[in-house]
Order: structure tokens, then sequence, then C-alpha cells
């Protein structure tokens, strides 16, 4: 296969499974703060917060969900999981810790199970 040095990544977009993507689009909208830009008759949900989108799509499988997840690189970890510890969404064992590897992180569950991690880097020389 030929190299593909001259294409540059811009963005990744998590496209999440959900067994009810009206209620998953609300909770994303309610809870993180994304904005529903669409909602299509499949149904199919694409939202965006700042710039980052997250897509949601119909399954009928609870094991999928559960089997999948995404990661959210955000500046202000601090503020966000401040917000969400009181909801009692935050995973108990995987509370807001830094990682010896550079990172601030912290999960939870979205109504289907799907796990999303907020991380933020460590800045460089930081404790």
């Amino acid at each position: 296969m030929g190299e593909i040095s001259e294409t540059k990544f811009i963005a990744a977009v998590p496209v999440l499974p959900s067994l009810d993507v009206l209620k998953a689009a609300a909770f994303y909208r309610d809870i993180l703060g994304f904005t529903v830009l669409a909602v299509t008759e499949t149904p199919y949900a694409i939202l965006s917060h700042q710039g980052v989108n997250l897509h949601l799509w119909q399954c009928e499988d609870s094991n999928l969900p559960q089997n999948s997840g995404c990661r959210f690189l955000v500046d202000g970890i601090n503020d966000l999981f401040k917000k969400l510890e009181p909801l009692g969404i935050v995973n108990p064992d995987a509370p807001l810790e830094k990682k010896p590897w550079g990172i601030w992180e912290f999960g939870i569950c979205d109504l289907d199970n799907n796990y999303i991690t907020f991380v933020e880097l460590v800045p460089e020389g930081a404790p």
C-alpha cells in the first residue's frame, strides 16, 4: 500500500451505537452541552460541541454500546468533573486522576453504557 504522507488527518468523529437515539441525543444535549444538529428518521443523530462532533446510530443489540466508547480531549477538565460528579454518572472506577502517561482523565457512561473518557493534557513541568 502506498504512503499517505500528503494527506493531513484533521479530526475523528465518534459514531456511537444507541438503543434510543432520541434519548441519547437529549443526554448529550442536556448533560454535556452538545447541540443537536440533525436527527434522521433512521434514527441517526449528529451533535456538535465547540467544533467537536459526535454521531449516534440506532441499534437493537445492547451489547454494542456496552462495548463501545470514545475519548474527548478537553480543556478545563476540573470544571467538567465538578459538574458531572454530583450527577452520579462518573464511573467510580475512573475518577478524575493524573495518569503516569501525562494526562488527567475521568470516565462516565452515557444512557446506553457507551464509555466516555474525558482527557486533558498535563502541561509540561506540572506536578
